[in-house]
């Protein structure tokens, strides 16, 4: 690869494997791997849903006439089919016009003030709250995954890149000791303290990158957070406590968050010709089976979501004042010798940082006291950076 990493590193026995996943910071694989996989699997739930209910549909819709499933059973073929159709005709027209609940339904006794939460007698004045996203879960779910992906496609192009240089022209002859080993560690050591007494700004790049990518991620948990509020009818901010805060109400009073916010039951006003040619509007009671698995998924990601947000903010909080406050690389590094945290630049330090995960300990340690020694070395004159000249691939190879 043509890169000034790949040009200026020490030239060693060059490895086969690609970046262990491991090694990946863990925000990325909580982004790119738990997230996505579990929207994914979300997203299957929601769209198989068809194949898992028996009666092959997400909504079941029944008015007065149109038979229960009960009283089919003493009909003929024909009939059978005619209601079928009947019923089909309404379940689509339910489905694709969406169903309401009524919020003057939300409070009281059920069974004895309304059938179910948001269904009972209504009025054409009366206030309805309208549930259309159904239709859309399995998009959104599957829009989201890719969202969370994409930091993640971002960072291996545009950082992953550089810390796989590492591991393959770096650790590969440092697993063992000998004299040859000594001398590569040597060379790496120069390297990192000519970077520094030229103040070379080669590693900043890609060190931005991947702050950048960090705050791309907390960008993006905060947008999905925001995104299913506005799909769910700015409901979904307030969803996870409402449900934690249920069992503490008064049984008689209390209404479940879960059945406001997914109704199983809801319905449906069917418009059809009477008879005589009349418009008729057929009041029709629809069950969503689907809302069952939707308000466990979105009660998960509501929690998932919240943790997620927080752990990433954290994450880059860290990143931030390692970059911006050398002295807090202190805090969250485990090596430190001489000051060496806050002597390197950020670029330089992250990637010393990142080489201490492949190298043995032994190794490193040699490492670290080279680039002190290195660094407290009083400076010779040298009219340019001697990586830079025509008998640097003589030196490093």
């Amino acid at each position: 690869m043509n890169d000034q990493l790949s040009e200026h590193l020490p030239r060693i026995a060059i490895l086969k494997s690609k970046i262990p996943w491991e090694r990946l910071p863990v925000i990325f694989k909580l982004h790119s791997q738990v997230t996505v996989v579990g929207l994914l699997v979300a997203t299957f739930l929601v769209s198989t849903y068809g194949f898992v209910d028996s009666s092959d549909s997400a909504i079941q819709c029944y008015n007065g006439k149109t038979p229960l499933p009960e009283e089919d059973e003493d009909e003929d073929e024909e009939d059978e089919c005619e209601k079928h159709d009947t019923n089909q005709i309404l379940n689509r027209y339910c489905w694709i016009s969406s169903t309401f609940t009524l919020p003057k339904h939300f409070n009281g006794v059920a069974g004895q003030d309304f059938l179910y939460p948001g269904i009972g007698p209504f009025k054409e004045a009366d206030e309805r709250i309208y549930h259309a996203y159904y239709q859309w879960v399995p998009f959104v779910l599957f829009f989201q995954a890719l969202c969370f992906l994409a930091p993640f496609i971002l960072w291996k192009s545009l950082v992953g890149e550089k810390i796989e240089i590492l591991v393959k022209n770096v650790v590969g002859r440092f697993s063992v000791r000998d004299k040859k080993t000594s001398y590569d560690i040597q060379q790496l050591a120069n390297y990192f303290v000519q970077r520094k007494k030229f103040n070379s700004q080669e590693h900043q790049t890609w060190a931005r990158n991947f702050v950048v990518c960090e705050f791309l991620n907390l960008i993006n948990v905060v947008g999905q957070l925001f995104l299913i509020n506005v799909f769910l009818g700015g409901n979904f901010f307030n969803y996870g406590l409402e449900v934690l805060s249920f069992p503490s109400l008064n049984p008689e009073e209390r209404v479940d968050p879960m059945s406001i916010l997914f109704p199983t039951m809801t319905k449906c006003i069917f418009h059809q010709f009477g008879p005589s040619g009349t418009l008729e509007k057929v009041d029709s009671l629809c069950i969503l089976g689907l809302n069952i698995i939707n308000e466990k998924i979105f009660l998960l990601l509501w929690f998932w979501f919240i943790l997620l947000a927080f752990a990433t903010l954290i994450d880059f909080l860290i990143r931030l004042g390692q970059w911006i406050i050398p002295s807090t690389r202190i805090w969250f590094c485990p090596w430190n010798k001489n000051n060496l945290n806050v002597r390197l630049q950020f670029g330089d330090w992250l990637l010393l940082d990142n080489i201490s995960k492949y190298m043995e300990p032994s190794n490193f340690e040699e490492l670290l006291s080279n680039i002190c020694q290195g660094l407290d070395e009083p400076e010779k004159s040298q009219s340019q950076d001697p990586l830079i000249s025509d008998q640097r691939a003589e030196n490093w190879c």
